[in-house]
């Protein structure tokens, strides 16, 4: 039997929904409104875009002056990565969260996949990561995005090295079961349609459809997903 929590993934969420036990200190108020920002950015980003959105509709939107949007950001620029590292950040501890409950490499499995979905489901206006919009925190932010594809690829090993020590399953290569795992989820959600239309009803009927997949094989005897 697998048991795993979220600690041994090393979760790290940095800017999204981490450790909030200092909502009462100075920090924490600071922490929260910082947050209020950020998710305020995120809605009028994703509603009106990047170029459209003032600052002064961020601030309306979080509940403060415009002046303190920019105690906490520079520019629009580094809102937009600040908001994009708090989505990623959600994303991951969301996942972990559903994992943690789960015992089995297909729990895991089907537990992630229909995280991500519903997360991209429920967000299907995200933010866009047009890096030309990122100024000169493109830098910045490529180097989040790198640190955050390490630590998925991290969690997945540790998911298929327990799963093997178990008996669950075989010997995989990790960089193309992940690769593969995410590039089925990219295509199920259809990010590129206007609006985005996942092929599936609910992102819980997807993620059994996926590792099902992945689990059954497309051999000619293996059960039909």
């Amino acid at each position: 039997m697998m048991s795993t929590t979220s600690k041994e993934y090393g979760s790290g969420a940095g800017s999204g929904t981490g450790d909030r036990s200092g909502a009462g200190s100075g920090a924490g108020r600071q922490k929260n409104r910082r947050d209020a920002i950020v998710r305020a950015a995120i809605e009028s980003f994703s509603g009106k875009g990047f170029h459209e959105t003032k600052i002064e509709e961020v601030a309306v939107a979080a509940g403060v002056g415009k002046g303190t949007v920019y105690e906490y950001f520079r520019s629009k620029e580094e809102l937009l990565v600040a908001a994009a590292k708090y989505q990623m950040d959600e994303t991951v501890q969301q996942a972990l969260n559903a994992m943690d409950s789960q015992t089995t490499v297909r729990g895991k499995l089907n537990a992630l996949v229909e995280t991500v979905m519903g997360q991209r489901q429920s967000n299907c206006g995200q933010v866009n990561l047009n890096f030309s919009n990122m100024g000169q925190y493109v830098k910045e932010f490529k180097q989040t995005a790198q640190a955050e594809t390490r630590r998925w690829r991290e969690w997945m090993a540790e998911i298929l090295r327990q799963g093997v020590e178990s008996g669950e399953i075989r010997q995989v290569n990790v960089d193309i079961f992940l690769g593969a795992l995410m590039g089925a989820i990219t295509y199920i959600m259809r990010p590129w349609e206007e609006p985005p239309v996942m092929i599936y009803n609910t992102p819980s009927e997807a993620a059994a459809r996926v590792v099902a997949f992945f689990f059954d094989g497309i051999g000619k005897n293996s059960p039909k997903p």
